[in-house]
């Protein structure tokens, strides 16, 4: 008690000192107990230390879930592109089969077929090459067309 009535007593003789001790300690007070704020990431609302954080761990584990999904799709992605890729070269390897074949059907076929059709008629070998080129074009599409779809439903 006699501490209160000395400081009193010394307030109301310094009673500048008194005020700006008592300005100083209220400020003080304001300062420390408010929290600080800043702007969110989005820059539009105000938030404070703990609003900030916790909104800052709950986007970081949004868009590491969409990283998630993302790599989720692209691995779809690629496999589709392998199949692709897979389908495309079997179809190059085939139509390559079908040429080789063609041409090792054509040769062989001609040279019997002309040699033997001059020694019938002069001539008319050419013709019946002709003929037998376009039948066999023919029968060896159908037979490669066959196969490719044989190859697609096993």
């Amino acid at each position: 008690m006699k501490m209160l009535q000395k400081l009193i007593e010394w307030a109301k003789a310094n009673k500048g000192s008194a005020v700006t001790l008592l300005v100083v300690a209220v400020m003080f007070a304001c300062v420390g107990g408010c929290e600080s704020r800043t702007l969110a990431v989005d820059g539009e609302t105000e938030m404070t230390r703990s609003e900030f954080t916790a909104a800052g761990r709950n986007t970081l584990a949004a868009l590491e879930t969409e990283g998630v999904d993302l790599q989720a799709e692209r691995t779809k992605h690629n496999a589709r592109i392998a199949a692709f890729n897979e389908a495309f070269e079997a179809g190059v390897e085939d139509l390559n089969e079908q040429d080789d074949l063609k041409i090792e059907l054509l040769t062989v076929g001609t040279g019997l077929i002309s040699g033997a059709a001059d020694t019938i008629a002069p001539g008319a070998g050419t013709i019946v090459t002709s003929a037998l080129g376009v039948g066999g074009w023919a029968l060896i599409g159908r037979s490669a067309w066959r196969r490719r779809k044989e190859k697609r439903t096993a």
